[in-house]
């Protein structure tokens, strides 16, 4: 049944990202039309993505900020309390626990999974101005958790650290959002706290390893990631 709303309606504005979330995350960003986008919402009206949103495009990046402002929001607010104070204590577990705690969140969340699994076809789908809408997004909790991880790591080369942040940032995302498959794999059965205790062990020997013998050729000084600050 369609839903019975004014074009001026933000419901009728909700239902369509939530009806666009699961889709672009069930099927990818390129299979969906916007009249399944409609249908899924329950809107009738056939034009209402242009109305409320000006387009698909738009509606795509719109579901993008949708689902990164709480994230980015939670994830930035963990960090100022405790992940900038990684010279006066914290130790990198730590540190990984304050990044993965908004994860984890979002994860249990309602449509946690779908907006995990929308995150990660944005990085392996997107087009290029999709790409550039999500890192300009999500660059203050990055430059935030770079600066952290510098400070708990002086031995690491300081041009590896951005990078080993964009890792860790795909490590969570892809664990989490394909949490679902691992129990078609047969593995031992483990507690979602242990699993989570996994991760973080892993993502500690990740960003923490460095092998003697690797250095990054680069002829420039390191430029950190940068929040956009306009």
């Amino acid at each position: 049944m369609a839903v019975q709303h004014g074009p001026h309606s933000d419901e009728t504005r909700q239902h369509l990202l939530a009806g666009g979330l699961r889709l672009f995350a069930e099927q990818g960003l390129h299979n969906v039309s916007v009249r399944q986008i409609n249908r899924a919402a329950g809107v009738g009206n056939q034009s209402a993505i242009s109305y409320h949103f000006g387009g698909r495009d738009a509606f795509l990046h719109a579901v993008l900020e949708e689902v990164l402002r709480e994230l980015v929001s939670d994830a930035l607010d963990e960090l100022k309390k405790t992940g900038v104070r990684g010279a006066d204590g914290l130790s990198l577990r730590e540190l990984n626990g304050v990044i993965l705690r908004p994860f984890v969140k979002q994860m249990q969340s309602e449509q946690g999974t779908w907006r995990l699994k929308f995150l990660t076809r944005m990085i392996s789908e997107g087009s290029e101005q999709d790409q550039k809408t999500f890192a300009e997004q999500i660059r203050p909790f990055l430059a935030t958790y770079e600066m952290a991880l510098t400070r708990l790591l002086p031995e690491v080369d300081p041009a590896t650290i951005p990078h080993r942040v964009v890792l860790t940032l795909n490590t969570i995302l892809h664990t989490l959002a394909d949490f679902g498959m691992y129990e078609h794999l047969q593995l031992p059965e483990l507690s979602f706290d242990a699993l989570v205790g996994i991760l973080l062990d892993y993502l500690e020997g990740g960003t923490r390893y460095q092998a003697p013998d690797c250095t990054v050729s680069r002829a420039d000084s390191h430029e950190p990631i940068q929040a956009d600050t306009r």
